[in-house]
């Protein structure tokens, strides 16, 4: 937990460039006129959510950074986020990097460290924790509601290409449990409204759960779409991403295997 700063970071390089299309290639004012500039070092009592596929980078020049250059500064300690420019729904939309002072660069070497040495699935075998999230049609779920069922919670966003293209395998497995004791969460960063609206144009049959942001960074999710399985005892089973291929019969056989015990 960054205070609060709730940082959603997105790690599939090849989906870069979807935010990177409506950007400009030298930042300028009137591109910026509708957004509000946030330091990530002082975010006082601000919360925003940044996802990496949303945003657009530049260089300490206000260049925009290519989209197969952007993991270059992200995930080196010679570069600093030198400013984020946010939307009125409080998302990250620009992100500018300038050169790491020493000090940033010891800080932002030792973090990257920490994060390639931690493993998604040390949550496997804990129960989950604390929480209380409420669906788009009001109904509210928290730990001990859940106890008894299968959970299956899947972590997405709008925008999100792989998320969207297994929605119709996620929807079967819906279909298929409909009447078993299993539980499906979609966990979203996005708010209520802007799931609406996506829901009138695309088919999820989960139970959706907007403005979810606390749990994505409860859980270390970094990758979308990021799928987690708890058993009927709340113990989680698994947390981390699938392959597309491999999406519907994976969570068939996981599902059926915690149905069994």
């Amino acid at each position: 937990m960054f205070r609060k700063l709730m940082l959603v970071a997105m790690i599939f390089a090849y989906a870069l460039g979807h935010a990177q299309t409506t950007a400009t290639s030298k930042l300028s004012d009137s591109y910026l006129s509708n957004l509000e500039v946030f330091d990530p070092r002082y975010p006082g009592d601000v919360e925003v959510t940044y996802l990496v596929e949303k945003a657009a980078f530049y260089d300490e020049n206000l260049q925009l950074i290519p989209a197969q250059l952007v993991q270059d500064y992200r995930l080196n300690a010679d570069y600093s986020i030198d400013k984020m420019y946010i939307d009125d729904q409080k998302f990250v939309k620009v992100v500018v990097y300038r050169k790491s002072t020493s000090s940033e660069k010891i800080a932002k070497q030792k973090t990257l460290n920490q994060l390639e040495a931690k493993d998604p699935n040390d949550f496997r075998g804990t129960y989950p924790k604390p929480f209380q999230i409420t669906d788009m049609n009001g109904k509210v779920y928290t730990p001990e509601s859940l106890r008894g069922k299968v959970v299956v919670i899947n972590y997405w966003f709008i925008g999100c290409a792989p998320c969207e293209k297994e929605m119709p395998m996620l929807n079967q497995l819906v279909e298929k449990y409909e009447d078993k004791d299993v539980i499906f969460l979609a966990l979203t960063p996005d708010k209520k409204e802007q799931v609406a609206k996506f829901l009138k144009k695309k088919d999820f049959d989960f139970n959706i759960i907007p403005d979810a942001s606390q749990m994505i960074t409860d859980y270390n999710v970094t990758g979308f779409p990021t799928h987690m399985l708890i058993d009927k005892k709340l113990v989680i089973q698994y947390l981390g991403l699938l392959p597309e291929k491999l999406v519907y019969d994976k969570l068939d056989e996981a599902i059926g295997m915690l149905l069994a015990n």
